[in-house]
């Protein structure tokens, strides 16, 4: 048996293996923590917020707009100006979830801004496009809808916009189900939007469902955050006829349970952000855009709390924002909140977009 002095030596010795390691062998998170206050607060909705979108006015930039749902039975998507008031409601809508924008879709020969969301109550993707002299969405889903392919629960949605040839689609998934479907959105040639099955993926990698999504377009990219597992970055284009996961990350990172709503912030160059909602931590998990997607930092968001959904945008929103924005979700207000991207920056000391 050894002597207690020895004993001691061995316990002792133990602890400074861990507590005494180099920072390269320790939670990066404990290291690259920082928090940002918030620039501008939203109106509430009557129900229950849930996901943002940002959509750019590209001739009036300080003119854009925050669009996100209320994702109720008796439900809309709203749309606020860049300080925060309300400017627009759509018609009532069961459940809406995650909305998403992407610009020029060519809609029978027209190029259009499409905004476009997941209906929970009914499984179906509803398109809007863009009136940006009037800044109102109009409703353009084709008479006979377009199904998610989910009897039940739909729950996440994203839009693609392929960099070859400009296609688009939607990428939705279930509560249900342990996989995603992709759907090809065209023209019907009557100016409105319908949608063609294409694809199911992602069933043997999940752990648990899937909501939050996004698309790197440039890169041809869908990142799916698991909420229980970590973020699954998988080939966007069916062409290239690839379903298995190309990387898993964000599994550990500090975050508190799920993951839930996630973000790119995008530079010109190639290079950018990947940002992570965690959700019972009220911050954001930051991560390299390229590679194998490596853990920056935590940023702690005051003025949300429990964020779901979250949007990012590194195009200037005029002289107020010019380097683009944070849009978090705000379980406590039932509203969003604007976050400058200039505090972000120089909070967690990341680089400018070049």
């Amino acid at each position: 048996m050894a002597s207690p002095l020895k004993a001691n030596i061995i316990f002792f010795g133990l602890i400074c293996l861990v507590s005494c390691a180099p920072s390269s062998q320790q939670d990066s998170y404990v290291i690259s923590r920082a928090s940002v206050e918030a620039s501008v607060f939203t109106t509430s909705v009557p129900g229950d917020a849930d996901d943002p979108a940002i959509w750019i006015d590209r001739e009036n930039p300080e003119k854009s707009l925050i669009i996100a749902d209320d994702k109720e039975v008796n439900g809309a998507l709203y749309a606020w100006d860049l300080s925060g008031a309300e400017v627009y409601k759509t018609e009532t809508l069961n459940r809406p979830t995650n909305v998403d924008v992407r610009y020029d879709i060519d809609v029978n020969g027209q190029k259009e801004d499409i905004v476009a969301c997941a209906i929970r109550g009914t499984n179906e993707i509803k398109v809007f496009k863009m009136d940006p002299k009037n800044k109102v969405l109009v409703d353009i889903t084709a008479p006979g809808g377009i199904s998610t392919g989910f009897p039940v629960d739909t729950y996440g949605f994203t839009l693609y916009k392929r960099s070859s040839d400009g296609t688009l689609f939607g990428f939705v998934s279930s509560k249900n189900k342990d996989h995603i479907h992709q759907i090809r959105l065209h023209g019907d040639g009557n100016g409105r939007v319908a949608g063609e099955f294409v694809r199911q993926f992602g069933e043997p990698d999940m752990v648990r469902y899937v909501e939050g999504m996004v698309a790197d377009d440039e890169k041809d990219f869908l990142y799916a955050a698991d909420e229980r597992r970590g973020i699954l970055k998988y080939k966007a284009d069916p062409a290239l006829y690839e379903h298995k996961v190309k990387n898993v990350f964000a599994t550990k990172d500090g975050i508190h349970r799920d993951r839930e709503g996630i973000a790119l912030y995008k530079c010109p160059n190639g290079d950018g952000y990947f940002l992570l909602s965690d959700q019972a931590g009220d911050s954001l998990k930051v991560y390299e855009r390229q590679g194998k997607n490596k853990f920056i930092g935590t940023l702690m968001t005051k003025g949300s709390t429990e964020t779901d959904g979250i949007e990012v945008t590194s195009h200037s929103l005029g002289s107020k924002f010019p380097e683009g924005i944070i849009v978090a979700h705000n379980d406590g207000n039932k509203n969003f909140v604007i976050y400058d991207w200039r505090d972000v920056r120089k909070a967690l000391n990341l680089k400018r977009c070049k």
